[in-house]
């Protein structure tokens, strides 16, 4: 049992690096189709595109360049730097001191008064529930996980939640008050497995 654990990890992390690719997939395919398939004869123009060198040595000096320029700012910048400080914490830590809150933009305002001015009686979640069962917009979003076993219509109804308190910025604890039977726990699984940009199939 723990070699065909071995084995599968194995498979899964050399799909992500591909090192392996599956044959028809898409996300998994072979990762010569990622390249325009006249790479080999248009090199040069495709270098020019990218504005990247073709020698490597010239692009790994020059990465090198940056870098060490980027960590020399860095390292004149920290100690004078108000809102970055050291900690003793674990052989020093780097703590930031949190942004002030920002006004809310004006347009943001406005949309809210003429949603309400339109709506003013019909919850936005209702809304919401409503364009997924036209649209099944929940069904774009794919989990992290290898693997998922809760109920479909369970993580419907989380995925409508979580997708509900990013959307309004009421975040995740306050949304987990209401009477819908999801804990703070679990919307936050959905919104750590589900809700993020690399999850997204649009």
């Amino acid at each position: 049992m723990a070699y065909k654990l071995a084995v599968l990890q194995t498979v899964r992390d050399n799909l992500h690096c591909k090192e392996m690719w599956v044959e028809g997939a898409k996300r998994y395919r072979n990762p010569d189709e990622d390249l325009p398939q006249d790479f080999e004869m248009q090199r040069d123009a495709y270098y020019q595109d990218l504005q990247q060198p073709r020698d490597v040595n010239e692009f790994i000096a020059k990465t090198q360049r940056e870098m060490t320029q980027a960590l020399e700012q860095f390292n004149r910048g920290l100690p004078t730097h108000r809102k970055v400080t050291i900690t003793d914490a674990h052989n020093g830590w780097i703590s930031l001191t949190p942004l002030e809150v920002q006004p809310e933009p004006e347009h943001l305002r406005r949309l809210k008064e003429e949603i309400n001015r339109r709506w003013s009686i019909l919850p936005l979640l209702d809304i919401l529930k409503e364009t997924d069962f036209r649209l099944r917009l929940t069904r774009h979003f794919h989990s992290s996980a290898s693997r998922e076993t809760l109920d479909p219509i369970e993580l419907q109804k989380r995925l409508l939640l979580g997708l509900y308190a990013l959307g309004t910025n009421l975040g995740i604890e306050r949304i987990a008050y209401g009477e819908h039977g999801a804990s703070y726990f679990d919307l936050h699984y959905v919104r750590r497995k589900f809700l993020s940009a690399a999850r997204s199939n649009w």
